[in-house]
């Protein structure tokens, strides 16, 4: 596909975009490619339906070689808005599976990441490039027992080592450093029924400073922010032949083998069909409940 054209089509030269990211020098200096773009909702329940994305270009994308997360949260206007670019190796290389991870999605990743930059204006977070990550993206509920993905975890908070749970929803899709387990960013609690989605989703970029959970579950402050963003990029993405782009029905093919969709051993990716089979401790199941 002729490159000027896929530029057109996926909007990579899109004029929010480019104003949104000048002060990024990843994204400038890089061929980022926008994947999705994500208006966060205050409250949102999507225990049984995809997110409902302002951009959703994953469907054209054959290939990729890096993926960047930028989040941006205003209290009272764009200008002072928080904000945090991190990217990293790909988790995988199917790009239907690097948005929000709920139910209908069929990802699971709880897995170490490498390579990692974090580019940043939230007060006392670290900015910096080659660093280890560590993510936590789950459609379902979770308690804060220790996995052994951080030793800078405990068993007594939500941080950047809980142990998911295939059981009910939440929604976990979280950012962390490996090294201190410190939470980049975090955006939870979207994958609640809609009966139970009562309260304000749980956003933050950073530490949250609420007792017990660090990586923001709970905080039910979604409220607080006017303008709230989420767009996912892809570097230097191959496109799919016109003739044989991927169709909507393809989305959850159980054909496909975490070995085919998956760039390392250590990423969970599970269908929907397969992800009702996986086992979690009785005690788990009883307080797994988030609400």
């Amino acid at each position: 596909m002729n490159l000027f054209l896929a530029a057109c089509i996926l909007g990579i030269a899109e004029t929010t975009s480019l104003k949104k990211l000048h002060h990024v020098p990843e994204f400038q200096e890089s061929q980022y490619t926008t994947l999705f773009v994500l208006d966060i909702k205050t409250k949102e329940s999507l225990f049984d339906k995809s997110a409902n994305y302002k951009r959703d270009n994953s469907k054209m994308i054959e290939s990729f070689d890096r993926v960047a997360y930028y989040m941006e949260l205003g209290k009272k206007s764009k200008e002072e808005s928080e904000f945090v670019w991190v990217s990293f190796n790909p988790p995988t290389m199917n790009a239907e599976f690097l948005g929000v991870p709920t139910h209908d999605s069929g990802a699971v990743f709880q897995t170490q990441v490498e390579n990692m930059t974090v580019f940043s204006n939230k007060a006392g977070l670290l900015n910096g490039v080659g660093l280890d990550g560590l993510l936590e993206f789950w459609p379902s509920s979770y308690t804060p027992k220790t996995t052994e993905t951080s030793s800078a975890a405990n068993d007594f908070e939500y941080d950047s080592s809980d142990t998911y749970i295939d059981k009910d929803g939440y929604g976990s899709m979280q950012v962390h450093f490996a090294n201190s387990g410190d939470t980049i960013f975090a955006y939870n609690r979207w994958g609640l029924p809609r009966s139970q989605a009562k309260h304000p989703v749980d956003l933050g970029i950073g530490n949250s400073i609420l007792a017990g959970a660090s990586d923001w579950t709970g905080a039910k402050n979604a409220n607080e922010y006017k303008h709230k963003k989420l767009y996912v990029f892809v570097r230097n993405a191959q496109y799919y032949p016109k003739s044989s782009k991927v169709s909507k029905s393809s989305k959850n093919d159980e054909s496909r083998t975490p070995e085919e969709i998956a760039t390392t051993s250590t990423v969970d990716v599970t269908s929907k069909s397969t992800k009702k089979s996986k086992k979690t401790s009785k005690s788990g199941k009883k307080s797994g409940r988030l609400r």
